[in-house]
């Protein structure tokens, strides 16, 4: 697991996460955990655009296997 070690946070900011972590029943530690592991994942825009790129690598539909060629493919 990694580490981070953030300096020069807002006091205002600061207060606002100790509050809603004492809210919910957390440390400062998991709230600022929970928010850093949610904003870290990719956005539903993220995961279309990388789709994108993907299906943009194929030429077309791609072809199914004739009867014979699938057979020759188990030999």
């Amino acid at each position: 697991m990694g580490q981070i070690l953030v300096r020069n946070i807002n006091d205002q900011a600061l207060e606002t996460l100790k509050a809603r972590a004492l809210r919910k029943g957390s440390s400062l530690e998991a709230e600022v955990r929970r928010l850093i592991e949610n904003d870290g994942k990719p956005s539903t825009e993220e995961i279309l655009e990388e789709m994108r790129r993907i299906r943009a690598m194929t030429s077309g539909p791609l072809r199914s296997l004739s009867a014979d060629e699938y057979r020759e493919g188990l030999e």
